[in-house]
């Protein structure tokens, strides 16, 4: 029997949310005079959606469920992975870590390339982030919490280094314009910015350049912040008349010089696209406001309301596909159709604005930042070897099953698991690949009973119908007090049936936030990205066709797969996308309809044994298509030379002579309930549910799927859910951090609703 002093918290999964959870509660001083943690997973790996796996029968490869990678504005989660490695390094944590430091885990990537479609010809639009000197999840003294118009300027600065270069921030003419932005501010504050300001910016259009207006925009919309309240407003104007005004020079500019037409025009839409963000923030209020009311419309339709002239852009198209905000995992986009419903592109307008000015003008390092090993080496081991040895219990191969409310409908009364395999004596789950603590892809059968016979069965699958080996039933009050659920939205539907059927709030969440399923490619090829005749830096590259619209070279981790020199490996490709539901309807390589259509198998129940199958086939039978029809463009030497119509196979890497290459290499499709990646559709904010508020007085909820400032799902809304999780049981911690680092009060994280009677902190449905 637990000690009954000491309160037992019950965390169901594995994945970001659970473990920030984990985290944050055992970080508690003498936690353990006050808790007793115990971590319920599926199967034999935490992770969750971010779960990675090595293949120990071939190279001891990385399997991942995707592209993972990290952005630079990940503030909670680098200062948590920077916590965690410090701590297993100084404390000597076996087995020792590869990286001595969480920065040497992570490399800045500052290219990323947007395709764009031409008269039917693809052609990659590079797009250059400066590095930042600020490392990842690294305090910047004296730095205040940043509001809005905060956001809208560094997200300004990047276009005056996009359109002006280095030399318009520094040096003479950098504090030229600081100089003159200042005079025009004091001027602006004594008589007022109309019509004054509104002669300065004519006379730089007209006497001084045009190219002047946009650093003047942000010369004088970052010295604004000392003026008054009401001067602040009307100056915010100013700097938008600036803008509109840059952009009538720009486009008349352009308009002279057909040889760098193509150059201008992307220029253009990148103006095009800030322009309408400041018009839109100052119109919309958002600096007062916050940006959760505008989730109700769509990203794409707030653009094109506020003037933008092409809404759905490579830029754009850029975001949505790196969210993989299709709805219902369509392409398109028909605004004809309500924005809560259409199919195709669909993202609430504030939590796509706000991720937006987020990750360009707030991040650390590079824009993003790659892991040097897979996720769950890279971050799932430091989280679980320095969780284990704090003390927290850790239960693999449990399967939870159900939440059972109590009768009066106040708190989790059980919990239903079941029990999928018995270790022999305690399961250790990590294996050392290269020198890096690793999750196997398989689990570790030698360390179960009657292992040989489970190899035959899919323990993290919910189609596989295992016989348990004990079925479970914790009891409040005897085997926990508390329950923190960290298992992902998709699966809420099967294990919370019951309190979705009696509380109108978990009704409203499964119904209106949305998932989808997303499917991957990973391959191993002889030949190296310029052998294959690509010609840029190693890119990340998304807005291509589907199905693998993304596309991201992982060279990096050669270096710790086990490979023999006979193979001769030279490159790794990671593609993904989103792929659509009711696939059997629809050809997941076009998503043009299919004729006959056969039955739609999402409609098929959890008892259908043939459906994963059926999925990895059409994922399968998808990338053939892509290599053959679609990748020349990325790699235009990848054609067979006897057979140009096809992929040249030759080119992956093979270590069986018997198999064909293709079957050599690796795709998947998360179909599996937890592993469905939720989104952010227009219309879906307002029913998320906060960390804190469940509707049951001792169940608390993490993951991205829950209400945080960052309403995307990514690991950094995973980790301040979690955050927001552990304080709701603890007290701790008090605050989370926000852009650049500022720390700001949990009790911040509110849904703001203007709907019904102007502000007011949202607690009910």
């Amino acid at each position: 029997m637990a000690d009954k002093k000491r309160e037992r918290i019950a965390i169901l999964g594995g994945g970001v949310g659970a473990m920030s959870a984990a985290l944050e509660l055992s970080s508690v001083p003498h936690w353990q005079e006050r808790y007793e943690i115990t971590l319920y997973q599926m199967g034999w790996r935490v992770g969750g959606k971010g779960a990675s796996g090595r293949d120990q029968s071939c190279a001891d490869r990385i399997y991942e469920h995707g592209l993972h990678l990290w952005m630079g504005f990940y503030e909670n989660a680098f200062r948590q992975i920077r916590d965690a490695y410090a701590e297993w390094n100084a404390r000597g944590y076996q087995p020792k870590p590869l990286w001595k430091d969480y920065t040497e885990a992570f490399g800045p990537q500052s290219v990323t390339i947007a395709m764009e479609q031409l008269e039917g010809d693809w052609q990659p639009w590079v797009l250059r982030f400066p590095d930042s000197k600020w490392k990842p999840g690294e305090d910047i003294p004296g730095l205040q919490p940043l509001d809005a118009w905060d956001l809208v300027l560094r997200t300004l600065a990047m276009m005056v280094l996009a359109f002006l270069g280095v030399r318009w921030q520094t040096g003479v003419r950098g504090w030229l314009l600081r100089t003159f932005g200042g005079f025009a501010l004091w001027i602006a504050e004594r008589l007022g910015p109309n019509p004054i300001v509104r002669w300065i910016v004519r006379l730089l259009e007209t006497r001084v350049h045009g190219s002047w207006l946009l650093p003047f925009a942000l010369a004088f919309g970052s010295l604004e912040h000392r003026s008054g309240e009401k001067a602040r407003a009307r100056h915010r104007e100013t700097v938008l008349s600036a803008l509109e005004q840059f952009a009538a020079w720009f486009e008349t500019e352009a308009s002279s010089n057909p040889d760098r037409a193509d150059i201008a025009k992307r220029l253009t839409i990148m103006l095009d696209v800030g322009v309408t963000i400041v018009r839109g923030v100052l119109a919309d209020d958002v600096i007062t406001r916050g940006f959760d009311f505008l989730d109700d419309e769509d990203f794409l339709d707030w653009l094109k309301r506020h003037g933008s002239r092409e809404p759905e852009n490579p830029i754009t198209r850029f975001f949505y596909d790196a969210c993989f905000a299709y709805r219902k995992g369509r392409p398109g986009y028909h605004p004809e159709t309500p924005c809560s419903e259409r199919l195709g592109l669909n993202m609430g307008a504030g939590a796509a604005l706000y991720g937006l000015l987020r990750l360009t003008g707030t991040y650390k390092g590079g824009i993003m930042n790659r892991m040097f090993a897979g996720m769950g080496d890279t971050i799932f081991s430091p989280f679980y070897v320095v969780l284990k040895n704090r003390g927290v219990k850790f239960k693999f191969f449990h399967r939870v099953t159900a939440l059972k409310p109590t009768e009066d409908r106040t708190n989790i009364g059980a919990i239903e698991i079941d029990v999928q395999a018995e270790p022999k004596t305690e399961y250790d789950p990590l294996i050392v690949v290269k020198g890096c603590p690793s999750w196997p892809s398989e689990p570790l059968y030698d360390q179960l009973k009657n292992g040989d016979a489970l190899r035959k069965h899919d323990l993290e699958s919910y189609w596989d119908k295992l016989e348990p080996v004990e079925k479970l039933h914790l009891e409040r009050g005897c085997d926990f007090d508390k329950v923190i659920l960290g298992i992902s939205l998709g699966a809420l539907p099967y294990i919370c049936k019951e309190l979705i059927a009696t509380n109108e709030r978990w009704r409203l969440m499964v119904d209106r936030v949305a998932t989808v399923k997303t499917q991957a490619l990973q391959l191993w090829l002889n030949r190296t990205q310029a052998e294959m005749g690509w010609t840029e830096a190693p890119p990340i590259l998304t807005g291509f066709v589907e199905p693998h619209d993304t596309w991201c070279p992982r060279d990096e981790i050669i270096p710790l797969e086990s490979w023999p020199a006979s193979a001769n490996l030279k490159q790794i490709a990671y593609f993904c996308n989103v792929m659509p539901d009711c696939t059997a309807k629809y050809c997941p390589a076009t998503c043009t309809p299919l004729d006959p259509a056969p039955d739609c198998p999402v409609a098929r129940s959890l008892e259908d044994p043939h459906f994963p199958a059926l999925e990895d086939d059409l994922v399968r039978r998808a990338s053939l298509q892509f290599l053959n029809r679609d990748v020349h463009v990325l790699w235009p030497n990848c054609r067979d030379p006897k057979n140009p119509a096809e992929f040249d196979w030759s080119t992956l890497v093979r270590l069986d002579p018997n198999s064909p290459a293709f079957d050599q290499q690796y795709w998947r499709v998360n179909f599996e309930p937890p592993e469905r990646y939720v989104q952010s559709i227009a219309g879906s904010t307002r029913y998320r549910l906060h960390p804190a508020e469940s509707g049951f007085a001792n169940l608390f909820l993490a993951g991205d799927w829950t209400y945080s400032p960052i309403n995307i799902g990514c690991v950094e809304a995973a980790c301040i859910s979690g955050k927001v999780a552990a304080w709701a049981v603890c007290g701790s911690p008090n605050v989370y951090y926000g852009p650049m680092g500022a720390p700001e009060p949990i009790t911040n994280i509110r849904f703001r609703d203007f709907k019904e009677s102007g502000y007011r902190a949202r607690t009910g449905a």
